[in-house]
């Protein structure tokens, strides 16, 4: 079981016994920190909230990142832990990975990170959501996107492909995260 949602306490893992009620085997194990002073994506600046309810507050430059949503995808015989960093409100919220070989870890941040990052466009940010596989075998990732309809804000849903390259590394397309919503934000409705 993964957890974490916090600005300061890190996602942890524990191993459940399913044959004693899911109870714990072991002690929890650290999987990672936030770290916005070597990943830039999770660094909360003013700039980038998207909803102006949001602005009522400073964001300070030391200020951790907020990280949760922690998913953890196996694929080639690699574990891939997601999590979402720094929140809804910004345009620069996405998706990082650490990856493993055992489920425990120790995890290492991967070196084509933030996994989804969409800051241009109708909708902008990407995080808060899971990957799969389909039918084919293909790599799929789910994610809450910030929407902004005329002085509310809001979220949908968008699923950007992805994959896996030869070298274990995970890559994810936001580029047409656009298309599907320019209809109804024209009509003004989410």
């Amino acid at each position: 079981m993964y957890w974490g949602w916090s600005q300061v306490l890190p996602v942890q893992v524990v191993e459940l016994d399913p044959t004693n009620g899911f109870k714990e085997k072991g002690t929890p194990v650290v999987c990672f920190f936030g770290d916005y002073e070597n990943h830039g994506f999770e660094r909360r600046r003013k700039e980038d909230v998207i909803f102006p309810y949001f602005n009522h507050r400073p964001y300070f430059p030391e200020e951790s990142p907020w990280i949760e949503g922690p998913w953890m995808l196996k694929h080639g015989g690699k574990y891939y832990l997601m999590y979402a960093a720094i929140g809804l409100e910004f345009s620069t919220y996405s998706h990082g990975v650490y990856v493993a070989d055992k489920p425990l870890g120790p995890f290492t941040y991967s070196q084509h990170n933030p996994l989804t990052f969409k800051t241009t466009g109708f909708m902008r940010g990407a995080g808060h959501g899971s990957n799969f596989h389909d039918r084919n075998g293909d790599l799929w990732t789910i994610a809450m996107v910030p929407t902004y309809y005329g002085g509310r804000g809001g979220s949908t849903i968008a699923v950007f492909p992805t994959a896996v390259d030869k070298d274990g590394v995970m890559h994810s397309n936001t580029a047409f995260s656009d298309y599907l919503n320019t209809t109804r934000a024209s009509r003004g409705t989410p």
